[in-house]
This record gives structure tokens, C-alpha cells and sequence, in this order.
């Protein structure tokens, strides 16, 4: 079938339009054009929000009473609607009455501005930036230049990211402002963990995975040991063709880790490989979790110690984290000097 459809001016459009009148001139004029008007960004938003469940030729014929009850969609009227002024405007004929949005806001934010742009507010004591890699530097430089203290966490790596701190050191002296850049898992506490690592265990090999790449299945080998309620394996490939086992056991009440962790490293399944085994609370709770998270190990030479080695085994939600380390961050702007500084635990 056609992707296109003839139009009653002869014109090639997108089949969808055909499905009703209302869709050609959106084609024409509105659909995948790029929208620089913040009001217009907003009422795309908000009636994205209102159409939910709904068709989109409902809300496109009911778009000017929209407009109409909530100020063109000038979020800075929006913002300070009351609970009953949203009330009587959802009330109003010709629109969608839908309870979510646009909505107040709670009251603790309600005595915040509202603006266009971070450069409209006065006495901005830090921005938290958060946009793709390829977006960073222009949003950092254009907060540094108005004079705002910055920390962001773009995902650079290597010489890109020296490049990318060079840069911002230097927009940042020239502005005599400071930043913070890395601040989030990786780059930004990962790294450090890693250092750390080597620090205290210098001579080693060090194992780093990222779950993701781990499919974690149930094992009825391990599930079947005295004492285990229940257990969930997955296998990595090493970087030189050798397999890694991380096994995650939940077990009864007062039975012994290490026990478990003999006798499946004794199996024949998982004998001769490299096997970790992870003591959790609840196996129902990582299977949801599944793909969150890194185990990172470091084993000492023969040189260090026969015993010498640490392990990290870690589940966690990459956004939360990364906000918290921005978090901390932002908090020790005040003390820093002008220019950009990579994030550190102690700074």
C-alpha cells in the first residue's frame, strides 16, 4: 500500500491526511516543521497532553477554544492560574475537559517565576544542565556568559572529554563564574570508584561490565541448593573469549553465603569459569531491575597478596543517581574558584 495520497489540489501527502479535512492544512503547515516560539512549544505540549486517549482531529477542532481559555497558552499567565480558575476554564464549551493538564502549580512552587529563558531570572545561584553531548557546550557557554554558575553531566569520554572541560574552563574564567563538569555516574563517580580501586590494588586485573548486556535467567542449579529459595544467573563474555557467571541467590533465613557460593562454584555448570555470587532481599524485585546496573572487580596479582582483591556489585537507576552526584555538586559551587573543575567527591 501507498504511503502518499493524492489531495484534492493534486497535491502528494502523507495517507494519514485523508482521514479527515481538518488533517491537510496541519500537513501542510504545522506537521514536522520545528517550532523556536516558547508559547507555541507550550501549546504543543499541553494539547499533546489533553489528547491523550483521543484523536488528534478532536483537539485540532477544538484548538481555538483552547486558546481562548487558557491565554494562547502563555505559561506565565498559566502558571498562576488558581484550582478555580483551572476548574471554570475546563468547563468551558469547546474543550477537552481533562483533569491533568494544564494544572497548577503545587503550591510550595507557585512563588517561583515562570520564564522563557534561565537569563530572565536575577540572583541564579547554579543551573543544572542536562542535554545531549552534542548540545552541551552551546547551553553551557550561553548560561556562562550570562554569569550563571553551571553543572552538567554530558557523556564524554577520553580526549572528548578533556577537549570538552578545556573549553569550559575557559568560557568560565573569561566570565569569572565557576563550573562543574562530569558530574554524574560515568563519566563522574565511576571513574572515581575505578581509581580508587587502583589505588588501593595496583598491580591487577581489573573487570568492569555493564549490565545491559547481561540477560539474567532462572537457574534451577543453583535454586536447587540446601538453603536457596530461588536464584537467577547470566553469562558475559570476557574481553579474551572466557565466560563470567554472576549468580544472584536469595536465601532462607540464617544460611551461610559462603556455603552457597562452594557449592555452586563446585558444579559441574560453573566449574573452570570465573563465577560471582550475589547475596539479594528479594529475586522478584531484580528481575525488574534487569539491566540496571555494573559489577566492577579488581583482583590482585600474586605479587599483592593471595587474597587481595574487591568487588563492586551494583543495581541502581542511572537518572536518579546522576541527578544526586549534580545535586552535590551544585552545593559546593559557592567554594570553587573561577573556571571548570571535573567532579570530585572532595571538592
Amino acid at each position: 500500500m501507498s504511503t502518499t495520497i493524492e489531495g484534492p489540489d493534486g497535491k502528494l501527502r502523507c495517507r494519514w491526511c485523508g482521514a479527515t479535512p481538518e488533517y491537510l492544512a496541519y500537513h501542510d503547515t504545522e506537521w514536522g516543521f520545528p517550532v523556536d516560539d516558547d508559547f507555541r512549544l507550550f501549546e504543543k505540549l499541553s494539547l499533546e497532553g489533553f489528547q491523550s486517549g483521543l484523536s488528534w482531529r478532536t483537539i485540532l477542532t477544538k484548538r481555538d477554544n483552547f486558546r481562548a481559555a487558557f491565554h494562547h497558552f502563555d505559561f506565565n499567565k498559566v502558571a498562576r492560574f488558581t484550582e478555580r480558575e483551572v476548574t471554570s476554564r475546563l468547563k468551558a464549551a469547546g474543550v477537552v475537559r481533562h483533569p491533568d493538564a494544564p494544572g497548577t502549580l503545587p503550591g510550595r512552587l507557585q512563588r517561583f517565576a515562570v520564564v522563557a529563558h534561565v537569563r530572565e531570572l536575577v540572583d541564579v545561584k547554579a543551573a543544572l544542565v542536562c542535554v545531549p553531548a552534542d548540545a552541551a557546550l552551546g547551553v553551557a557557554r550561553e548560561l556562562l556568559q550570562a554569569r550563571i554558575p553551571i553543572v552538567e553531566c554530558a557523556c564524554f569520554e577520553g580526549k572528548a572529554l578533556a577537549a570538552h572541560h578545556a573549553a569550559l574552563d575557559e568560557a568560565a574564567d573569561h566570565h569569572h563564574v565557576a563550573a562543574v563538569v562530569a558530574a554524574g555516574w560515568d563519566p563522574g563517580v565511576l571513574p572515581l570508584l575505578r581509581s580508587a580501586f587502583e589505588m588501593l590494588i595496583p598491580r591487577g586485573q581489573t573487570l568492569f561490565h555493564r549490565h545491559p548486556g547481561l540477560n539474567l535467567h532462572h537457574t534451577t542449579v543453583a535454586a536447587g541448593i540446601r538453603g536457596v529459595k530461588g536464584a537467577l544467573a547470566g553469562e558475559y563474555s570476557g574481553e579474551n573469549g572466557s565466560t563470567q557467571h554472576y549468580v544472584y541467590v536469595e536465601l532462607a533465613h540464617g544460611v551461610a553465603l559462603a556455603q552457597v557460593q562452594a557449592a555452586i562454584a563446585a558444579d559441574p555448570l560453573f566449574a573452570g569459569d570465573v563465577t560471582q555470587v550475589f547475596q539479594v532481599e528479594c529475586l522478584s524485585e531484580l528481575e525488574g531491575e534487569e539491566g540496571l546496573g555494573v559489577v566492577l572487580a579488581l583482583r590482585g596479582s600474586a605479587t599483592n597478596g593471595p587474597h587481595e582483591s574487591l568487588l563492586l556489585e551494583a543495581r541502581f537507576d542511572h537518572t536518579s543517581f546522576s541527578a544526586r552526584v549534580m545535586l552535590d555538586a551544585a552545593r559546593k559551587l559557592s567554594r570553587l574558584r573561577r573556571g571548570a573543575h571535573r567532579y570530585a567527591l572532595g571538592l
